[in-house]
């Protein structure tokens, strides 16, 4: 009896798949070639989708070993990529049978895990809370999960070019920072600050696109708070007269 059962029941059903119809593979099959009871299948696996799901785990282990082992996140990319295009045959086979519906989710479960393993170990951190990082991960899982596929179906070739191509999809965070500078308003005891620019550089330097508002007016006395500020003044000249314009229709 093997030692290492799981991984033998999954070579097994890699091997039969590449040369049979998979929707043809039995349990039966399975401990037939391993040389086990149906007993000690059922301890270790549920059913045959049970064998997909963990020979993707495993695959994803290895992918994330070698990913760790590159010297940039875009080289990272390259090697998923290049590990999808191999795994493709299969792949093809897999969603060519009744079990389409598991495959994709478990293409989609899979990136995913590549994903939130590959952010950890990088040291990336999501400036998001942890619900909306758990929903970005299932939205870029499904999005590359998905433009792995089509480029099956395109029969796409250039590796690199789809490498570059997440690459740029994954750059920097999932986000876009405006930084809006504070407009000097005489009664306010906030002030502008002087750190804008060094503060802009600390974020982009972490890979946060960021933009500073452009300030208009105030060197007129014309921007935002501003003109409320002269506003309030010129009601306080009229002696106190009330007007019809509710406090907050004052521009």
């Amino acid at each position: 009896m093997p030692v290492d059962v799981k991984g033998a029941v999954a070579a097994a059903f890699l091997e039969m798949a590449a040369r049979k119809d998979v929707d043809k593979i039995t349990v039966k099959d399975l401990v037939e070639a391993c040389g086990i009871s149906r007993q000690t299948f059922y301890y270790h696996f549920r059913d045959i989708v049970d064998v997909l799901e963990w020979t993707a785990r495993q695959g994803v282990e290895r992918l994330l070993a070698q990913s760790l082992k590159a010297s940039s996140p875009r080289e990272a990319l390259g090697r998923f990529v290049d590990f999808a295009a191999e795994s493709q045959p299969m792949v093809r086979r897999l969603l060519n049978s009744q079990r389409r519906e598991a495959m994709e989710r478990i293409m989609v479960e899979a990136t995913r895990a590549y994903l939130e393993r590959s952010a950890r170990e990088w040291g990336v951190e999501p400036s998001l809370n942890q619900a909306d990082w758990q929903v970005t991960l299932d939205f870029y899982a499904c999005g590359m999960a998905g433009l792995l596929l089509g480029s099956d179906r395109r029969r796409v070739q250039d590796r690199d070019q789809l490498a570059d191509q997440l690459a740029r999809l994954l750059k920097g965070t999932l986000g876009h920072v405006n930084l809006i500078p504070l407009n000097d308003v005489e009664e306010s005891p906030l002030k502008p600050s002087r750190r804008v620019a060094a503060f802009q550089k600390r974020l982009e330097r972490q890979g946060v696109t960021v933009t500073v508002r452009r300030k208009l007016g105030s060197d007129i006395d014309a921007s935002c708070g501003q003109l409320r500020r002269k506003a309030m003044q010129s009601a306080q000249g009229m002696g106190g007269q009330t007007t019809n314009r509710k406090e907050d229709e004052v521009p």
